[in-house]
């Protein structure tokens, strides 16, 4: 059967994808395939449920909008739908003047962002929490939890209300194109499809590749670990306990993450040895061969040397973990609790850099990472038009439009595809984009109004 759209990948960001999709065009014929025998069995699956408000990142930016309006779209789905979520409030909490200085400066970047926060000192802190030490905090009341695999299971239910077709343990072997459609293989069948969108995850690199897209980057596999509390300490916190994040480090440190059943703590980062090997030590030669003679690797590895070496070992050694935690609450003991483990997959340029936590090439969104579930109520918007060579790709950065057909929504979605290209150093890449964008406007009548705000990118 030919289908208008193919979406690969049964996670959050695939299903969102179809389903808005649906929404925009009523009667399309959509199929999801997932290589697994259910959804959401990957990084969906295997997080800690937060809802972000979005404090961590730049005023101004793609990440800070999108978390902003996913964090009230997502909260809106699971209200329509009956999901069950909390609105708990994150605590971010300074245990010395550095972290003070660097909550400070959160705090003016809350701000600029449109996030309501309250600065909490020592007493004030104690009071809020008292399991919880500091000389000072940082409280964001709209942070939230959910159980996202609720939220998949009700998306699916959208998606196959609809009349669309979700396909289980299809295992994608080969794209080929043509003019007027693509084609998916997966062993002996086949699917044809006027569009393909491929929501991959862990192995989003390898189907960019296998259909024909040049990429500069790979997935690098980091695994986070995180550790459920007994039952007993359910009530150790009222809200959801983050460290001052080090923004020399890509990831947010070790924190107590109230879940809509448990505590956890964790997550740590310890490079991994399978893209989807769970347990401690999985290994497949063929993950590892291919990221150790990736040139990007080793100049990620290389750069934060030191402070991979101590999530080795505090993977090893609970006590080293659990030591992260004491540093705000010194109640956390070294006994016996169940773990349990996700992924941090980062995409790395040749170059070992990885300037932005979410980029997108056309037809393929490489990397959703913590914030993935949180946005994806609102960044699947609009179908996007052939791209230059006329291939029947979708770009999920113009999919970033409020809706079909919207100027603005495709100037923004431009300028900040041109920013990306920018920051990975590509200038040429950039400036191309940009003339892209004039031509396209030239096409809409409306040259001025399509072509200002992108051209800020230069």
């Amino acid at each position: 059967m030919a289908y208008d759209y193919c979406v690969v990948g049964g996670g959050i960001v695939g299903l969102a994808t179809a389903m808005k999709l649906l929404e925009i065009q009523p009667g399309a014929r959509l199929v999801v395939l997932e290589k697994e025998a259910g959804l959401r069995r990957h990084q969906t699956g295997h997080n800690s449920g937060v809802i972000h408000a979005g404090i961590y990142y730049a005023p101004g930016s793609l990440k800070a909008d999108l978390c902003r309006r996913g964090s009230k779209a997502t909260k809106e789905f699971c209200w329509n739908h009956r999901i069950p979520f909390e609105t708990c409030g994150k605590l971010l909490v300074a245990t010395n003047e550095l972290e003070l200085q660097r909550m400070n400066n959160l705090v003016e970047r809350a701000k600029l962002n449109q996030i309501e926060v309250e600065r909490l000192d020592a007493a004030d802190l104690r009071q809020r929490e008292p399991n919880i030490i500091g000389v000072g905090g940082l409280f964001v009341p709209e942070t939230g939890i959910v159980d996202f695999k609720r939220v998949c299971e009700g998306m699916a239910g959208v998606v196959r209300k609809v009349g669309a077709t979700i396909e289980l343990g299809v295992t994608v072997t080969a794209i080929s194109e043509s003019d007027s459609a693509v084609k998916i293989s997966a062993g002996g069948r086949e699917w044809q499809a006027t569009k393909l969108i491929v929501c991959a995850g862990l192995q989003s690199d390898r189907l960019a590749r296998m259909a024909g897209l040049k990429t500069d980057h790979q997935i690098v596999p980091f695994r986070g670990e995180y550790y459920r509390l007994p039952s007993s300490k359910n009530d150790i916190v009222r809200h959801l306990i983050y460290p001052i994040p080090d923004p020399d480090l890509p990831f947010l440190g070790v924190h107590l993450t109230r879940m809509m059943d448990s505590v956890t703590v964790g997550p740590n980062a310890v490079l991994g040895f399978a893209r989807e090997g769970y347990p401690k030590f999985s290994f497949n030669l063929h993950d590892v061969a291919e990221y150790s003679t990736f040139p990007g690797f080793w100049k990620t590895i290389l750069r934060n040397i030191q402070h991979g070496l101590k999530e080795m070992k505090n993977s090893i050694f609970k006590a080293g973990y659990l030591e992260a935690c004491r540093k705000y609450c010194p109640k956390p003991r070294n006994r016996r609790s169940s773990a349990l483990r996700g992924w941090h997959p980062r995409p790395s340029s040749d170059e070992g850099r990885h300037p932005c936590a979410r980029f997108f090439v056309p037809g393929n969104c490489p990397h959703a990472p913590r914030l993935q579930c949180t946005v994806t109520c609102r960044y699947l918007r609009h179908p996007d038009r052939r791209n230059d060579r006329g291939e029947n790709r979708w770009s999920l950065t113009q999919a970033l439009c409020l809706e079909l057909g919207n100027k603005d929504g495709l100037q923004r979605s431009y300028g900040n595809q041109a920013l990306i290209l920018k920051a990975w150093g590509r200038l040429k890449d950039a400036m191309a984009l940009l003339k892209k964008v004039e031509s396209l406007a030239l096409e809409l009548g409306d040259k001025g109004q399509l072509a200002e705000k992108p051209c800020s990118a230069r």
